[in-house]
């Protein structure tokens, strides 16, 4: 069974970005699909500097993809060593033998959370606006004005990178900011001659020891991501741009193909 050209399109505004990833790593026709700068454009998207406080995370915001490990070691770094966040956490969490025990037992809490992700932009910007509810009462082409409006367009700041690679690197920076924001700060610890002093050495060294397991498992992911990155400044924005010209072409080439059973007739 084969799905006809026109159906292509539909599928692929279905994917998420790393989705697209995975099918530009199956073929040179899909390749040439995922690489176009229309593809990427709709998940690149900042407030403008003026217009920041229309935005803020909001429950049941959708996020542009599946939240990946950047957004849960984000989340899971601010939980752990902010004081204000801790709310979030059962009374009991200290009690893990290990920072890899501590984090695996955040994670749970993580995905029991739905997986929420701190960063607006990693959401479709429509969710985060705090005027949504209200945009059930224009026209599209209206909305459309009201995004090119409150909205930068990452082609006016990026000259030379193709979207994919901003896409990323976006990823990338987000979680070094974030997690450079929440260091452990929070007390000044003396000589351990009282009980509270000795507590706050035994806190200041579980948070040593979480900072450090943060810092191991952001390097395995960031080593991924800058590979990624390498491999991917090769292309230039031009070269995204030229890869979507003859787009029919391309559809034709990337058709589906689905073996069906010859005795059941399924697939």
């Amino acid at each position: 069974m084969d799905l006809p050209a026109d159906v292509m399109p539909l599928v692929f505004s279905f994917l998420d970005p790393s989705s697209l990833a995975r099918m530009a790593q199956t073929c040179r026709s899909w390749k040439s699909l995922v690489y176009r700068t229309s593809t990427w454009s709709s998940f690149l998207w900042s407030p403008k500097s003026h217009y920041t406080s229309l935005f803020c995370n909001r429950q049941g915001g959708r996020h542009i993809g599946e939240p990946h490990a950047l957004c849960f070691l984000t989340w899971a770094h601010r939980h752990l060593l902010t004081p204000h966040d801790f709310i979030d956490l059962p009374c009991s969490f200290d009690e893990a033998e290990s920072p890899q025990k501590n984090i695996r037992r955040v994670y749970r809490i993580w995905c029991e959370k739905k997986k929420p992700c701190l960063f607006t932009t990693h959401h479709y910007w429509k969710d985060t606006c705090i005027m949504s509810s209200k945009m059930a009462l224009l026209r599209p082409s209206e909305i459309e004005v009201v995004r090119l409006q409150i909205c930068d367009d990452w082609k006016k700041q990026e000259e030379t990178r193709n979207p994919y690679v901003v896409w990323l690197q976006r990823q990338y920076d987000d979680y070094k900011y974030a997690t450079d924001m929440y260091r452990d700060s929070w007390f000044h610890v003396e000589t351990p001659e009282t009980p509270l002093e000795r507590l706050k050495t035994l806190f200041s060294e579980r948070n040593k020891a979480l900072l450090a397991e943060f810092k191991r498992q952001g390097r395995m992911v960031k080593y991924g991501i800058e590979r990624s990155l390498v491999a991917l400044r090769r292309y230039s924005q031009r070269m995204f741009d030229e890869g979507g010209r003859d787009l029919d072409l391309l559809w034709d080439r990337a058709f589906f193909s689905v073996a069906v059973h010859e005795r059941t007739g399924t697939c």
